[in-house]
């Protein structure tokens, strides 16, 4: 039965991307825009392609029901553009729970679903279907045509693999660390490099030669305050990169959890390297950083004040911090979704947000906005 849905799936999708127009849209060119979208209850922005389009992942909540209760009905993926017109691309079969994993490169689009991995690129229709087992904190990358990621091998963590979209085919590494528990498979490739952990420590290297580039031992860093640190998630820019590391106080927080996270930043360049969020040195106000976004202009985050697990989503902020300027500024608004900002350009961060009764008393009418924000364009405090 799963596999008929799936079936039936991808000739809907089929007969969608022969109809579509997907000729190159242009967003306004402003340094803050939103966009309501009343048809989204609840959603996370994805990415964007080379169409200008955006993707948006998106569900119905719930109507008369509080935040966090059965949160994914209706679960879908669109192209969405500057005009406000969304149109669907996949909807999961009715017993997969939702789409995960989502990332963009070029016109290609990645995302997971239970054990299995889609490709679809946008201009020509061209979709895979690939063998894949994620968890769920398991990185996924896209980047010149490749998808990386470390299969979901139970407690020995998992071997790295490589699918090229243009061949459909996995291809062969060597050289690679692999990781000896499931709490180290994190990986993230860009143009040739790999950021990758393991139990000791912080690895960038060139996939083709198997040479490490940077290296550093996550074990030797200090954080007064807590216990059981260490890296959370990895992002890779051209220059720099970045990791959040996730901490356990010794008591609970206002948000009713032991649990903090902060930022840190490595310019490859310089060496310099900057703690950003909870017990930052440059900057310590930016909250506990859940999800961040990395350019080589500036790194942006979702930040809860009291703690990863906060009970009050609505103090939650968008946090930039500028690299030539050494400056940070904050966004008011509530973001919604778990996976919020991301970087859809090299200028360009975007989120949706949610209007803050949403969190009290969810009511028919309730939807998301897009907000694009071009923090360069912005001024700086």
């Amino acid at each position: 039965m799963k596999t008929r849905l799936l079936t039936v799936s991808w000739i809907l999708l089929v007969g969608f991307l022969v109809s579509c127009n997907s000729s190159a849209v242009r967003w306004p060119d402003s340094s803050d825009f939103t966009l309501p979208l009343p048809s989204i209850g609840e959603g996370s922005v994805c990415g964007k392609i080379d169409t200008g389009e955006i993707v948006i992942s998106a569900c119905d909540l719930p109507r008369g029901s509080q935040y966090g209760n059965d949160p994914y009905p209706n679960s879908r993926l669109l192209f969405l553009r500057p005009d406000g017109i969304l149109e669907e691309f996949y909807r999961p079969p009715e017993e997969l729970v939702e789409a995960q994993h989502i990332v963009t490169d070029g016109n290609w689009i990645l995302w997971t679903v239970a054990d299995r991995m889609y490709a679809l690129d946008r201009k020509s229709g061209k979709r895979q279907e690939i063998p894949a087992k994620l968890g769920l904190m398991t990185n996924l990358s896209l980047s010149d045509g490749k998808a990386v990621w470390r299969e979901d091998e139970g407690s020995q963590g998992g071997h790295l693999k490589m699918w090229n979209l243009d061949k459909g085919e996995i291809l062969e590494l060597e050289n690679i660390p692999e990781p000896t528990s499931d709490l180290h498979t994190m990986a993230v490739y860009r143009k040739g490099k790999l950021f990758t952990c393991t139990p000791s420590a912080l690895l960038l290297l060139d996939l083709e030669t198997g040479q490490k580039l940077w290296t550093f031992d996550w074990r030797e860093e200090t954080w007064p305050g807590t216990t059981g640190f260490g890296p959370w998630r990895l992002y890779l820019a051209d220059r720099h990169l970045a990791w959040i590391e996730l901490g356990k106080l010794a008591s609970l927080n206002k948000g009713g959890t032991d649990m903090c996270s902060r930022l840190v930043v490595v310019d490859m360049e310089t060496g310099e390297k900057i703690i950003l969020g909870q017990g930052g040195k440059e900057q310590p106000e930016g909250g506990n950083a859940i999800i961040a976004a990395l350019t080589d202009q500036f790194v942006a985050w979702h930040g809860w004040p009291e703690g990863v697990f906060s009970l009050l989503p609505t103090e939650a902020k968008i946090y930039v911090y500028y690299f030539n300027d050494k400056k940070q500024v904050s966004f008011a608004g509530t973001p919604g979704g778990g996976e919020s900002p991301i970087a859809i350009d090299e200028e360009t961060i975007a989120w949706l947000t949610l209007p803050p009764e949403f969190f009290e008393s969810p009511k028919p009418g309730d939807s998301v906005s897009l907000r694009i924000v071009r923090p360069m364009k912005a001024e700086i405090p």
